[in-house]
């Protein structure tokens, strides 16, 4: 009888630990804010804003135009070794991100989301989502994580971005109603 209680207690020791370690290891992913979140269209012509990427170290930022000559981000070399599109439920991995151009232009019509991910200078990597907004519209950035602690990311399929901020919204609901 002894014998089965220690075992049941060991198990239940390793299962608190392992949910421990996966824990710890998601909290060294972070979810991207961007400053600002959304580039108006410039009717004046070819004015570069700067968008910083708030949780990153080292003020990680980019440049963004947004006219009728196109859509195109430009990164910053200080901070930003790579980037390039990828695709949804694209694997981003430190040693194996091909991105590099410096670069990354669309049609000043380009509407729909689009994926980047990038590597840091510190050899980081991240992703993030844009919704171009069509001809003469704002481009916002709707999101995007980034790994700490030389972490490989996996780009959620839309859906499950969908599915993600339903849930978050459904949370905030809750809380209020608690209240």
């Amino acid at each position: 009888m002894q014998k089965n209680i220690t075992t049941s207690v060991a198990t239940f020791g390793a299962a608190v630990g392992a949910l421990g370690v996966a824990s710890e290891l998601q909290a060294d992913i972070v979810d991207l804010t961007f400053n600002p979140g959304s580039v108006a269209f410039d009717t004046v012509g070819s004015v570069i804003t700067s968008v910083d990427i708030n949780e990153l170290p080292g003020s990680v930022d980019f440049g963004q135009w947004n006219d009728a000559l196109g859509k195109t981000l430009i990164f910053a070399s200080g901070t930003i070794s790579q980037w390039g599109f990828v695709s949804s439920n694209a694997t981003i991995a430190p040693g194996t991100f091909a991105g590099g151009s410096f670069n990354l232009a669309v049609s000043a019509a380009a509407s729909g989301t689009g994926y980047l991910g990038f590597r840091t200078i510190a050899g980081n990597v991240g992703w993030f989502s844009v919704d171009f907004g069509g001809a003469g519209n704002a481009i916002t950035y709707t999101g995007g994580q980034y790994g700490t602690m030389g972490e490989t990311l996996t780009i959620p399929a839309p859906a499950a971005l969908s599915v993600l901020a339903l849930g978050a919204a459904g949370i905030g609901r809750n809380r209020k109603r608690v209240a």
